[in-house]
């Protein structure tokens, strides 16, 4: 029986010669009979070919459909957050016919207040049953469709409690979105909170990594440094007027997360580092002006791991400003400095990092020390002068550190899975949850 790979080879050499053969005899023969069977034979071939391309369509899907790659992955996780989005822009459109809702949006007052605003008139008895038949159908079929039908039937201070819901859905999602690179997706679901959470340390949350890091993380540089900024803004203003001491401690995380998020973008620190390195030592500084013993023992495990990610992003920031300054031959003797006691330092950092749960920070930083060994092991003749260990001397003991590095990382690998369908899965559950949560919420209201 023929392999689909020697019929695939058989057509594209079939297609090559009638190509040939009617360039040859189909223009220069005065015979309409064999320029008849030349198109004929031409025309066959073409549709077998074509039939095998679809043959090649169809399995591939099918084949994508039943598989567990990062792709299929990604592509099911975006179906789950189109019905969040869904969600969202019924919720929305009817948020804005609100002739309440631009003063809300100005005065982010407490949860309480708000709603007293936006209250509306009490809704008569044949309203109820209608929102009622509604709950009772979507308790049969949780479809979006039907999701979506309840979602319009709502009064306006239902239509801002559902706002709510669906507002803490989407920061609970935040990380997952990330890992399942749902980026234009985590930009609207920003763009949602911003206009309509009346939380302002969802705000500055949606500002700062919704928008800003997403933004970063797709390569707009202007667009995620101008969302963080304004995130940190709303931040510093929080901190000036409230007089709560968690959104006060709270809004100073995200300022920290803010500047760190800014320094860590991958396209600053290689070709801007000295950008980068301002970024990182400002989210530093803020960072010395909150008080660890404030913060209850889960949010200072927090507090360690974002220093540890200020300092690795300090040490990667300074690796590529040295990196410029080596290729352009104008190093100096303090950079030669710098980058030995970066080197130590990033040492004293792998010891922390592997302390925490996650071992992100950890992998980073173990295959960043590789990188400082890398470039130490390229330029040699430069680095023997300067450093002063005997490790930087020996080639043999530089690379059996480098070894050393990254063989802890594959351990971790081998023992973790870091991106799979469970992304996915867990995606699918947490929309479900949220139609759950509407039915829920809606059935107590009616």
């Amino acid at each position: 029986m023929m392999k689909i790979a020697d019929m695939k080879d058989l057509i594209e050499l079939s297609v090559i010669v009638l190509v040939a053969l009617f360039s040859i005899f189909g223009i220069q023969t005065t015979s309409s009979a064999v320029q008849q069977i030349i198109i004929i034979i031409f025309g066959v071939v073409l549709l077998l070919f074509g039939l095998y391309k679809g043959f090649k369509y169809v399995r591939a899907s099918h084949r994508e459909v039943r598989s567990m790659s990062n792709i299929n992955v990604i592509k099911k996780s975006r179906l789950h957050c189109q019905s969040l989005y869904k969600f969202a822009q019924v919720s929305r459109k009817k948020l804005e016919k609100n002739k309440d809702i631009s003063f809300i949006k100005q005065s982010r007052l407490e949860e309480d207040k708000i709603l007293e605003i936006i209250k509306g008139t009490n809704k008569s008895e044949e309203r109820t049953r209608f929102i009622q038949s509604r709950i009772d159908q979507l308790q049969k079929n949780y479809s979006d469709k039907n999701t979506v039908t309840l979602l319009k039937s709502l009064d306006n201070d239902e239509d801002y409690r559902i706002s709510r819901l669906i507002s803490e859905t989407f920061v609970n999602l935040e990380r997952v979105l990330l890992n399942a690179e749902q980026y234009d997706l985590r930009i609207k679901f920003g763009k949602y909170i911003l206009d309509f959470s009346d939380s302002e340390l969802k705000r500055q949350r949606a500002s700062i990594d919704f928008l800003g890091w997403t933004y970063l993380m797709m390569g707009e540089i202007n667009k995620g440094e101008k969302a963080i900024e304004l995130g940190i803004e709303r931040a510093n203003l929080t901190i000036k007027k409230s007089i709560d001491e968690k959104t006060v401690r709270d809004s100073y995380y995200n300022i920290i997360r803010g500047y760190r998020h800014m320094g860590s973008a991958r396209y600053t620190y290689e070709n801007h580092p000295d950008k980068a390195l301002q970024y990182l030592y400002k989210g530093k500084e803020y960072f010395l002006k909150i008080n660890d013993n404030d913060y209850q023992k889960e949010e200072q495990e927090k507090l360690k791991e974002m220093i540890v990610g200020i300092d690795y992003g300090i040490a990667i920031a300074t690796f590529y400003q040295f990196k410029k300054k080596l290729d352009k031959k104008q190093q100096t003797d303090d950079d030669y400095k710098r980058f030995e006691k970066m080197y130590d330092e990033l040492t004293t950092l792998r010891d922390e990092a592997l302390s925490f749960k996650n071992k992100h920070r950890f992998i980073k930083i173990q295959i960043l020390r590789s990188k400082y060994l890398e470039l130490i092991m390229d330029h040699q003749v430069y680095f023997v002068p300067y450093l002063s260990k005997e490790l930087h001397k020996n080639p043999k003991l530089v690379l059996e550190e480098i070894k050393s590095s990254l063989d802890s990382v594959d351990q971790i690998f081998k023992t973790n899975v870091f991106t799979d369908e469970a992304v996915e899965l867990f995606l699918e559950e947490s929309v479900k949850l949220l139609k759950y949560n509407l039915v829920s919420h809606l059935r107590k209201e009616a």
